[in-house]
């Protein structure tokens, strides 16, 4: 494995070192995972990031007036049969 020699800040150095530190990892091995997230997000490929980490900052924003919406059987099966229904019509000739 290459070596490479990177200047960061005393601040810069705290985080990497306190990050690294709630990962039980080293600092190379972070700034490792952290350089090919940021390469893979740049080239537009997923690098193992999920739809709420993604969307974090939307969920919850919308206020639809019913407190079980995401929980009640009810309504998920609405949801789905919804989408079902939705890519039925999309995908019809």
């Amino acid at each position: 494995m290459s070596m490479l020699t990177v200047r960061v800040t005393p601040e810069l150095e705290a985080r990497l070192g306190a990050e690294a530190r709630r990962l039980h990892t080293t600092r190379s091995d972070l700034v490792r995972r952290l350089l090919e997230d940021g390469l893979a997000a740049a080239d537009g490929a997923s690098a193992d990031v999920s739809c709420a980490d993604l969307m974090g900052d939307l969920i919850g924003c919308v206020d639809s007036g019913i407190p079980d919406l995401t929980t009640n059987p009810k309504y998920i099966e609405e949801a789905i049969v919804a989408d079902y229904e939705r890519d039925l019509r999309r995908l019809a000739p």
